[in-house]
């Protein structure tokens, strides 16, 4: 179980300043929390494979083709502001 004092050293080490009503609310918010994973111990899960995710992943990648190439001419023509064959954008702080 999770005392004030316990608390206290979290928020110390969080370098966090915490008010004294506020330590008594995460006091019982800690003890809440670790009830639940107590709860969790409890589960039977002799059998079930450690998994990261419950879903399969695959990463999709695409074929890796060689794609005809543009010119910069191409690449700026759409462009609303070219300065020096670069895209002129506004300036930003």
């Amino acid at each position: 179980m999770i005392n004030k004092k316990m608390v206290q050293k979290v928020a110390d080490l969080a370098c966090l300043q915490l008010q004294e009503s506020k330590i008594d609310t995460i006091e019982v918010q800690f003890n809440k929390i670790l009830s639940y994973f107590a709860d969790l111990q409890k589960v039977d899960t002799a059998g079930v494979e450690p998994m990261v995710t419950p879903h399969d992943l695959t990463t999709a990648l695409r074929a890796d083709v060689v794609c005809k190439e543009l010119t910069v001419e191409e690449l700026l023509k759409n462009a609303p502001e070219v300065k020096n064959a670069l895209f002129k954008v506004p300036p930003v702080v």
